[in-house]
């Protein structure tokens, strides 16, 4: 059996010298009226060397969200590598092992600031780190962390070494954090947490977070106790391993946002858009798959994705310098109107829809350069579109 494996992992690294890095599927996730987050141990990026930083760019590429929080960044210069092909930005840890990462499109992420935090304990693989920003209009913590692996499922408080106990340190730790600092803000945790949501309450690394439910919730936990199939960590030639451990916290502030229309939780199997499947994404890329969250902020109206299709809205050009033109077509467009939103949330103009009108234009001479977003707003349906006004 492990001759096969190893004569496997020689087809798939002639395979990997002699073609490009090619994804076989469709993986856009990102929309323009949501803020995404993606957690992903990357498993010492670049595994396999510059096919690995190929693959990775061609994949944040066809993702298309907001923040990537990475785990196992071995290399930096592969990592600004990435950056280089994305035209994204991004930062790393310094001080650690195993550096974590973020990458971030600065485009709509702004007001970018980040550090370290909870240096000195031993409990963590490396310190975790924090990214404070803006979407939209609204501020956010974003803390990404690496919890220790391994250990035989036994919580044994009292060894302060045993590897269940540490990461049961580490929650309360970051829990106290939170709480301390942070007890009012949009925050959000993320990152290989090396440890199941499910385990029973006597061996729960997690426990102290589940029981305060007021305060806490695992964004994942659906994932967490549904099918095997969507799991972070199917290790399919070890099968007695495979778990949901890469994990997404929020705090109470942002459940309402969670529980909105468009907000959810999702693994994102990317081994199924390699040729050869998991030992082809597990050879040149991670044993983890990434999980992504993505939240609808739901600013000032509610966009009905269910009704999207009774409207028919259009803008053109799209980037645009002068003037930009609306089209849509709705049953009776009585009552209805156009916003403009700023990439900060902010509303900056509004369009009122005489009945029977089927477009309208803007003159752009006031903004200045940037993303922007219109919303057609009717008696059934929202429906938004993003614009680039280029000076």
């Amino acid at each position: 059996m492990e001759m096969k494996r190893i004569y496997s992992l020689i087809i798939l690294s002639l395979i990997s010298y002699f073609a490009k890095a090619q994804i076989n599927c469709d993986l856009s996730y990102g929309t323009d009226s949501t803020l995404e987050i993606v957690t992903w141990n990357i498993e010492n990026f670049p595994k396999n060397s510059s096919y690995t930083v190929d693959y990775v760019s061609q994949i944040i590429t066809n993702l298309d969200v907001d923040i990537l929080a990475l785990q196992e960044i071995a290399d930096v210069d592969a990592f600004n590598q990435v950056l280089i092909n994305t035209g994204l930005s991004g930062h790393t840890t310094n001080n650690s092992y195993k550096d974590l990462a973020f990458i971030y499109n600065p485009e709509v992420i702004t007001n970018v600031t980040f550090s370290e935090i909870l240096s000195g304990y031993s409990c963590f693989t490396s310190n975790p780190m924090q990214m404070n920003f803006t979407y939209a209009g609204k501020d956010y913590v974003l803390i990404d962390v690496h919890l220790k692996c391994c250990g035989d499922g036994i919580l044994d408080l009292s060894d302060s070494y045993d590897e269940e106990t540490r990461r049961y340190n580490s929650c309360n730790i970051i829990k106290s954090y939170i709480e301390d600092n942070y007890p009012n803000a949009n925050v959000i945790v993320v990152g290989d947490m090396n440890d199941i949501l499910t385990d029973d309450y006597n061996n729960n690394v997690f426990r102290n977070l589940l029981d305060d439910s007021t305060d806490y919730r695992f964004a994942d936990m659906e994932i967490a106790t549904g099918s095997y199939s969507n799991w972070s960590y199917p290790s399919p030639g070890y099968i007695q391993y495979r778990s949901q451990i890469d994990h997404i916290l929020i705090t109470n502030e942002l459940f309402d946002e969670f529980e909105n229309t468009g907000s959810r939780t999702k693994t994102i199997k990317l081994d199924s858009c390699f040729t050869g499947g998991w030992d082809s994404y597990d050879y040149n890329i991670s044993d983890h798959r990434p999980v992504a969250l993505k939240m609808n902020q739901n600013i000032n109206v509610n966009v009905n994705e269910n009704l999207e299709n009774t409207v028919n809205f259009e803008i053109r050009p799209n980037p645009v310098s002068d003037k930009l033109n609306f089209y849509f077509n709705v049953n009776n467009s009585n009552g209805c109107y156009i916003e403009i939103y700023n990439v900060e949330g902010q509303k900056v103009k509004t369009i009122n829809v005489k009945k029977g009108q089927t477009n309208a234009s803007l003159s752009l001479e006031a903004f200045n350069a940037g993303i922007y977003i219109a919303r057609f707003v009717s008696k059934t349906a929202v429906m938004q579109k993003k614009f680039v006004v280029e000076k």
